[in-house]
């Protein structure tokens, strides 16, 4: 082999390799992933932190225990536009036996008074413990997707104790996490 024929191979082989490189560093630059804390979240009527809850919670009991609904914003930016998110996983504590905690995407129209959710999800009965809810069907994301000059947020809604404070827990959102994998 001449000196010539082994440059020539070796400078195919650089360019192949780079090549490679391209095409997979430009598929990578188009994935993105947030993690977002439920610290960030608002709410009506306050929430409660503990140590247990390991995020927001609703630890309201007895005779006058209710609901805590969560608004949480989504950030929307050139690398993850909300209406681009294929995956939103949500992750917390269902501390209720009887009752559920449920999660929507949302949006809030920027141009006019109110907005759009998807489908709900919720934990099933009687499930009480940590739980991930996952949704990615058109109908749950439906409102990100097909609003993108809107404000998305989560729409988390937490049980409290109920009557029975021992025998139910803490229902808490810990945080959520999205992207747009295929």
């Amino acid at each position: 082999m001449t000196l010539r024929s082994l440059v020539h191979s070796l400078s195919l082989c650089a360019v192949a390799a780079l090549s490679t490189f391209v095409v997979t560093s430009s598929a990578d630059a188009d994935a993105a992933i947030k993690r977002v804390s439920a610290f960030s979240c608002y709410t009506e009527g306050g929430v409660d932190f503990d140590g247990y809850s390991r995020g927001l919670g609703n630890m309201t009991g007895g005779l006058n225990w209710g609901y805590r609904d969560l608004y949480c914003p989504m950030d929307n930016d050139d690398r993850l536009p909300h209406e681009t998110i294929t995956h939103l996983n949500v992750h917390g504590t269902d501390g209720h036996s009887n009752d559920e905690v449920s999660v929507a995407a949302c949006v809030s129209w920027y141009s006019w008074v109110g907005g759009a959710c998807g489908a709900t999800k919720s934990t099933s009965h009687p499930q009480v413990g940590n739980f991930a809810l996952h949704l990615s069907s058109a109908s749950e994301l439906g409102a990100l997707r097909t609003n993108g000059g809107d404000f998305a947020y989560l729409h988390v809604t937490l049980p409290g104790q109920g009557n029975y404070v021992p025998t139910n827990g803490v229902s808490s959102l810990t945080g959520f996490y999205m992207d747009n994998q295929p």
